[in-house]
């Protein structure tokens, strides 16, 4: 099967996003799911070599990162060894995101701003980069095998990991119900900017309505700070319910479908 290409993105797209669009739609060979598996027990492996011969956790991770992902020339595995690495600051600017949330919307600390806006863009571009290793790749792991390696890359357990990647998943879950609804003549994923707006989706459809369209999912929402009634969007609700893996089930794909149509005027 021909791996699969990812919509380009919009007009306020920046270079950098240009560019990894360029990079992983590249003809490259389509990868399995005994590559990820293997690809992720490298990396926990060359961590914890490294580690056991008293490097420090940064230095660790740098030379992982040099050799799986500055070296490699399969842009997927490159992406998947990517995501996994950059785990652990993930979790941390979440965190860091939950501390400044308060003290932003209060306005107790005017320095606080510029940073929490930060810290939520670099949330934004990992999930992004999650995102379309998950589109990309629908069949190369499952959502329980991607938590698993992701809370191990983290060093975390509990809810945080999963809410993170149910959130992106559902983007993904309405991308796929996009493409192949008839009416839709045209979707892409959002970029960067219009994410930090609260937009996931753009899709224009068969009678010349474009909409945007934000999807709100549990936690990952609130911790976005996305929790305000929107006009210009179609606002979708989507909890893990609504979910099967990567796709949305049955009873959920007629919902959205029928959201859609109606904000856009279809019939």
């Amino acid at each position: 099967m021909a791996a699969e290409t990812i919509s380009p993105p919009g007009p306020e797209a920046d270079e950098t996003e240009l560019s990894q669009h360029r990079a992983l739609n590249k003809a490259s060979p389509k990868v399995g799911a005994a590559e990820f598996s293997a690809r992720a027990e490298d990396i926990f492996r060359g961590i914890n070599y490294l580690r056991d011969r008293g490097v420090t956790e940064r230095e660790a991770y740098g030379k992982v990162a040099a050799a799986y992902i500055h070296e490699e020339e399969v842009p997927d595995l490159a992406l998947f060894s990517d995501v996994l690495l950059a785990a652990p600051v993930i979790m941390h600017e979440q965190h860091h995101i939950q501390e400044l949330r308060g003290r932003y919307q209060e306005g107790r600390d005017a320095g606080t701003r510029e940073e929490y806006q930060d810290s939520v863009r670099t949330l934004v571009g990992y999930n992004h980069k999650l995102r379309d290793l998950i589109y990309r790749n629908p069949y190369g792991f499952t959502k329980n095998h991607l938590v698993e390696w992701l809370e191990k890359a983290a060093g975390t357990t509990g809810d945080k990991i999963e809410s993170l990647v149910n959130g992106v998943v559902a983007e993904v879950a309405v991308k796929e119900e996009l493409n192949a609804m008839t009416d839709v003549t045209t979707n892409r994923f959002a970029t960067v900017e219009e994410d930090l707006q609260g937009t996931d989706l753009v899709a224009e459809f068969s009678n010349g309505v474009a909409c945007a369209i934000d999807i709100k999912h549990g936690e990952y929402a609130t911790m976005h700070g996305y929790d305000r009634r929107r006009d210009d969007a179609v606002i979708l609700g989507l909890g893990p319910e609504d979910l099967q893996d990567f796709r949305l089930n049955r009873a959920s794909r007629e919902k959205v479908r029928r959201q859609l149509r109606s904000a856009a005027g279809v019939a």
